[in-house]
């Protein structure tokens, strides 16, 4: 793609290469300016922090989060 993020040119090489609306995405990541700049193109944006906060705003935007439980030994 050439750009990088921040880069809001980054954002929009992404949505015209996948063909999609920015508002059927989510970018997650962890600095806030990726983040920020991607919400400014339209995006939903979490800023990741820990994997339980992630689960709970990923829920917030409708995203069925699935957890699975640790195998166990029978």
């Amino acid at each position: 793609m050439g750009k990088r993020k921040p880069d809001p040119e980054f954002y929009m090489d992404m949505l015209k290469h996948l063909n999609i609306e920015p508002a059927c995405c989510i970018f997650v990541d962890d600095r806030m300016r990726n983040v920020q700049a991607a919400i400014d193109a339209g995006f939903n944006g979490i800023q990741f922090k820990n994997t339980d906060l992630l689960r709970k705003d990923l829920s917030h935007l409708g995203v069925i989060v699935e957890t699975n439980p640790e195998p166990r030994l029978h």
